[in-house]
């Protein structure tokens, strides 16, 4: 961040929106925020609050940046809404405290937002963006394990050396499709890395276990899920997380 000069105060970026007047409501955002705008948040840059009735309410993200707080400027209403980094008058949370209801004073859980731990890693989610998704899952990802050459459980991605991803997984469906285990990689950051993707087949009731050999790059975690494929991206399982 330069500052030798004054900032633009439209040099904003943010999660959901770059710069706003009016107001936010029921929204998340759960991916980093890297930029180099002067504001930037995990939901909005800056929140300028033009109008009376502008305000932030029912929102949160699990943006860990530390310097990403909820909103980059503001001059609204925040409300109810929820962040990793202290600070935009959000409420600061743990990521283990973002999966449980009752950190989330303010939000529908009626009709608006839902929680589940196999639906958006356990964080609270839109009801209106799953309306569709099936009760059961195509698949269930049972677990998700490191190993070493020599074949040991790891508690952590090893830093200086090459690594097995172990994945074990159940069909829990009937129809007869070709479908891709996603292995996607982060850093240290939460930064997005590199991914994999298998495709299989696997009849009903059938376990399928598979090994993958990964050259290091940094990774610090690691989630497996399955897609339809990935130019239209339904999920078929549940997120298994390795961290």
């Amino acid at each position: 961040m330069d500052t030798e000069k004054s900032p633009d105060l439209y040099d904003c970026a943010g999660g959901i929106v770059g710069n706003y007047a009016y107001s936010i409501d029921d929204c998340y955002n759960k991916g980093p925020v890297i930029t180099n705008h002067y504001y930037r948040g995990s939901i909005c840059g800056g929140f300028n609050g033009a109008t009376s009735s502008g305000s932030i309410t029912n929102c949160y993200s699990t943006d860990t940046i530390a310097e990403n707080m909820l909103v980059g400027r503001s001059y609204g209403t925040i409300s109810n809404s929820y962040n990793v980094v202290e600070g935009s008058n959000a409420t600061k949370l743990t990521l283990e405290q973002m999966r449980l209801q009752e950190s989330f004073i303010g939000f529908d859980f009626d009709s608006v937002w839902g929680i589940d731990p196999n639906i958006n890693e356990g964080f609270p989610y839109l009801k209106w963006a799953y309306e569709d998704m099936p009760k059961i899952m195509d698949y269930t990802i049972n677990s998700l394990a490191v190993t070493n050459s020599s074949g040991d459980t790891l508690e952590e991605v090893p830093t200086n050396e090459d690594f097995y991803i172990d994945i074990s997984l159940k069909k829990n469906s009937s129809k007869n499709n070709k479908d891709y285990i996603i292995i996607a990689m982060y850093d240290s950051s939460d930064r997005f890395l590199d991914f994999t993707q298998i495709g299989f087949g696997l009849e009903y009731n059938q376990n399928f276990t598979l090994s993958i050999s990964q050259k290091n790059k940094d990774v610090s975690k690691i989630k497996a899920f399955v897609w339809d494929e990935l130019s239209t991206m339904i999920p078929l399982s549940n997120v298994c997380t390795f961290e």
